[in-house]
């Protein structure tokens, strides 16, 4: 379908220009509404995307249905959808439940809306049901991809018959398996797993889409009988077969390789020495698996017991958290780089950094992967003569070791004395390819209606305080009067943990777009450049925008 027919509305919203803050950052105002909307991404650009809910506006004294936006452009609230700036400043929404979505024939249309993720580039991929002829509970989702030039298109729909060459020509029908998230790389390419629902076959695959060709991972892992992992297939080695709805949490780099946790079985006509087992698998560009570790492999002297979601980036390093055997048992990250295993973290390990004495008490989870080898996770911490559950965030750098980033109950920067950090969430941090790190995190010894806030790292490191619950926003037009509206909560979207090919709210630049509910109910789309480095070119390009709309606007963060 083409952009002119997805495009139910198009908004020239005044958001090419900043105003400065007493700290220093510039927050941009992309979109205000009655409506629920989702937390933002942002690609390399600034440029965002955002779900209104299919929810009945929350209307305010005074205002009308007409209120979506600010004032400067004004849509119809009444239908909800996707909306993303496919140039900075314009929002448009690109799908509506009313819309045909593309591939699909006369009398379908999109139902309910659920997971996206949008790449550097700006090409947005989506999942949602389908309504129409013959629609059933067993292929009533699809995932679809709008591409950076507004194209849209149909990725995969569940009981699509399609004809994957590893079967001898055979057709086959897939099933998505079920709360799983497709991941999005930088080349527009959709990776997901499902499994066939032909009969006699069974194993879960992973299935990649791109420009609408769709490929097949093999099913079959080579494992060395020798120690280590290996992509040579050496004279005695084992052939491993990927099992039944077994394949879980696959990240995708961006370069389209995947790596993923998985159930080994033995080929039943391969005589060898394994048994079932778990593993990390991944896979390399001319489609063929091999493990990277299975459980059971003992790595400096620890052994590794069970395997939870792996990510990968594009040159190929690998983290993932693990359990170990015990005694005592516990967890630790572990790093594959280059053929070779190492250890990041264990429970029981001194942290580095950290005050004498104080280890590890528990790895909670590794958060993800940058493409220059950083890796970022959420620990707790044993430190002596302080109370149980003591933690934060740590950030692992090749050949620099573990730093910490964030630490519960160290004092906020940004915040009045005596304000500490008092819970962070693995599901509210990210790092970027420059190694910035951003979070949301709640407070302690602080007034109930100023406890959260976001905030992040500029290039050298250093913690800034980005935006905080209480904080007022002017969202008002130049001419018009000052509108500030009180934040009552904050959130961002961190990212879905799946590699470098997940969406977030945080780009390579610096720049932040996060999700603010105000104590009138209203609700804002924003963008912060606190702790962004634009390029020159960038600059240029909003120079230009500025000049060529005629459009300014304000939006600033005071305290």
């Amino acid at each position: 379908m083409s952009l002119s027919r997805c495009i139910l509305s198009s908004v020239v919203l005044a958001a090419l220009s900043f105003s400065t803050a007493a700290s220093g950052d510039a927050i941009r105002a992309v979109a205000l509404t009655t409506r629920t909307i989702t937390d933002p991404q942002i690609d390399a650009e600034g440029r965002t995307s955002f779900w209104v809910a299919n929810l009945p506006p929350r209307l305010l004294a005074g205002e009308d249905l007409g209120a979506f936006f600010t004032t400067t452009a004004v849509v119809d609230v009444s239908s909800p959808g996707l909306y993303a700036e496919r140039q900075l400043g314009f929002v448009e929404r690109i799908a509506a439940p009313s819309d045909q979505p593309p591939g699909l024939g006369a009398g379908f249309s999109y139902g309910t809306f659920s997971q996206m993720h949008m790449n550097d580039r700006g090409d947005i991929q989506f999942t949602s049901a389908v309504q129409g002829p013959d629609v059933s509970g067993v292929n009533n989702e699809a995932f679809f991809v709008v591409d950076r030039d507004g194209v849209a298109r149909l990725v995969f729909r569940e009981n699509q018959e399609f004809l994957p060459p590893i079967w001898g020509g055979e057709s086959a029908h897939f099933r998505f398996l079920p709360n799983h998230q497709p991941s999005l790389d930088e080349q527009g390419r959709v990776t997901f797993a499902a499994y066939p629902t032909t009969p006699g076959t069974f194993a879960t695959r992973i299935l990649q889409e791109q420009s609408g060709q769709i490929a097949v991972l093999d099913d079959v892992v080579t494992v060395s009988t020798t120690t280590g992992p290996t992509r040579d297939d050496p004279p005695q080695s084992s052939l491993l077969e990927v099992t039944t709805m077994s394949i879980n949490a696959v990240s995708s780099a961006s370069n389209g390789n995947v790596v993923f946790a998985a159930s080994l079985v033995p080929r039943a006509d391969n005589n060898t020495q394994f048994q079932t087992t778990n593993a990390i698998v991944r896979s390399h560009a001319d489609g063929m698996l091999s493990p990277v570790v299975l459980v059971g492999t003992q790595i400096d002297g620890a052994t590794v017991s069970s395997i939870f979601r792996p990510v990968m980036n594009a040159r190929g390093d690998i983290a993932s958290l693990v359990s170990i055997d015990g005694p005592p048992s516990t967890r630790g990250i572990l790093r594959a780089s280059e053929g070779h295993l190492s250890w990041v973290a264990r429970g029981g390990e001194v942290a580095p950094g950290s005050e004498p004495g104080t280890t590890f008490a528990g790895i909670d989870s590794v958060i993800n992967l940058n493409e220059a080898g950083d890796l970022l996770f959420l620990a707790y911490l044993d430190v002596p003569g302080s109370t149980p559950d003591e933690g934060g965030l740590f950030l692992d750098r090749p050949g620099m070791g573990i730093v910490s980033v964030a630490r519960i109950r160290e004092q906020a920067p940004g915040t009045e004395a005596g304000a500490g950090f008092q819970f962070l969430r693995s599901t509210a941090a990210a790092i970027n390819n420059a190694g910035q790190v951003a979070f949301h995190a709640e407070l302690s010894a602080t007034p109930s209606n100023r406890n959260s806030g976001i905030w992040a790292t500029d290039r050298h490191g250093n913690l800034q305080l980005i935006v905080r619950e209480g904080d007022m926003l002017d969202v008002s037009d130049v001419g018009e009067p000052a509108d500030f509206r009180t934040i009552s909560t904050l959130s961002f979207h961190a990212g879905g943990g799946g590699g470098t090919a997940s969406g977030s709210g945080f780009n390579d630049n610096g720049q932040l777009a996060f999700r603010a509910r105000f104590t009138d109910g209203t609700r804002g789309i924003f963008v912060s450049n606190a702790v962004a480095i634009p390029e020159p070119a960038t600059v240029a390009i909003l120079l230009l925008g500025i000049t060529a709309i005629g459009v300014h606007r304000r939006a600033r963060r005071t305290r």
